[in-house]
């Protein structure tokens, strides 16, 4: 009895004071729900309920938040078609350096929410991509069996050669390159110097291109002006880690040159009596036995008259796996933030206020909440 006594004198108590009116001219105690003080006829203020405060975590404004995602999804495809169309007009034109950088944008702008892009065209846009970097990582080069002349001059024995000072006349039998077909050009894979050189020119080019779509730059992505400021803290890192820079030592294909053939896939044929991709041979029987002996030559069937041997270090591929990033392309995760590319607020700390003369006020750079850009990797996850 007692107990419920006291709980029902603290809620009497609590209805007393929530009614309770108070004259703000001459302090006279005014009647609950009365709108005019009866002692000196002032007006009295309206007393209202407090609104219940939001659970935390919890969105305050949630067709608001709807709206910012459709918006979010909205100018995402349009930045995504935008810059598909670009690349593939540059790779038309024969500048897939160009394209794959625009391509690669595509694709992290794409990575920001699930609802810019649709998974079946993710995967094409993949492989337009895969085919820039299959462009790139082959040029055609001078034959290094005939020059760059595409036929191949021979030196036979003619029946009026000396028997005794064995001496021979020059014979040119131009017959056709084996190696590259007569077309006297090769493919040959880049080295990482040139695809350094190839990278860095196209992505100079591109970036005159993002300009004239009036993309802003985010880290090393380019996206609309009027998308930058929907993106929250995550999805800035999101697209900063999807455009972030690649592995220094292979430039993102993951391999790294061969020492063994300089980076070219063959070496020099050291089969037995191969003489520049020609085998010599004395015939089995000769008009006079006082002249000089006729030598046939036939192709080497080591290497095909190519006087190149497939490279064994790198079965023909002028690469090795990138010992830096061990295939992956991609730089070692940042040991700060774990790859998340978040961390505590460069201005506030962590704490989400700063100080205004002697107030606190919510900090501006994180908007109150404490959070802020790794201060090692930039948001982008990735190391140095």
């Amino acid at each position: 009895m007692k107990r419920i006594a006291i709980v029902f004198f603290a809620l009497v108590l609590r209805a007393a004071t929530d009614a309770l009116v108070i004259c703000g001219s001459c302090g006279t105690e005014a009647a609950a729900g009365a709108r005019f003080c009866s002692h000196c006829g002032a007006a009295l203020a309206v007393v209202s309920a407090p609104e219940p405060e939001p659970a935390p975590g919890a969105a305050t404004t949630p067709a608001a938040g709807a709206a910012a995602a459709a918006d979010i999804a909205a100018l995402g495809s349009e930045a995504v078609r935008e810059c598909v169309l670009a690349a593939r007009k540059q790779f038309q034109e024969g500048r897939p350096d160009v394209a794959r950088v625009l391509y690669r944008d595509a694709l992290a702008i794409a990575g920001v929410d699930p609802g810019i892009l649709p998974p079946a065209q993710g995967e094409r846009l993949q492989q337009e991509t895969d085919a820039c970097d299959e462009r790139l990582s082959s040029v055609l080069a001078e034959c290094t069996a005939c020059h760059g002349t595409g036929r191949r001059s021979l030196q036979a024995t003619g029946l009026g050669g000396s028997a005794v000072s064995g001496s021979a006349s020059s014979v040119s039998s131009g017959i056709r390159c084996e190696a590259c077909g007569g077309t006297g050009k090769r493919q040959r894979r880049r080295t990482v110097g040139e695809r350094k050189t190839a990278l860095g020119q196209g992505t100079q080019a591109a970036e005159t291109v993002f300009r004239s779509l009036r993309f802003v730059q985010e880290g090393n992505a380019w996206i609309p002006q009027s998308l930058a400021p929907l993106l929250s803290l995550e999805q800035r890192c999101r697209l900063r880690r999807a455009a972030a820079l690649p592995c220094p030592d292979c430039q993102g294909f993951g391999l790294a040159d061969c020492r063994t053939c300089g980076a070219t896939g063959t070496v020099p044929c050291k089969a037995k009596g191969c003489d520049n991709g020609w085998i010599l041979s004395d015939p089995t029987s000769t008009l006079d036995s006082k002249a000089a002996a006729i030598k046939t030559r036939k192709p080497c069937p080591a290497c095909g008259g190519t006087a190149q041997v497939t490279c064994s270090a790198c079965a023909g591929r002028g690469a090795q796996t990138c010992r830096k990033c061990e295939g992956s392309g991609r730089r070692s995760v940042c040991h700060t933030c774990g790859g998340d590319g978040t961390g505590q607020c460069a201005s506030c700390r962590g704490t989400g206020v700063t100080r205004s003369g002697k107030t606190d006020v919510p900090c501006t750079a994180c908007g109150g909440t404490g959070r802020g850009f790794c201060r090692t990797c930039h948001g982008e996850g990735y190391g140095r």
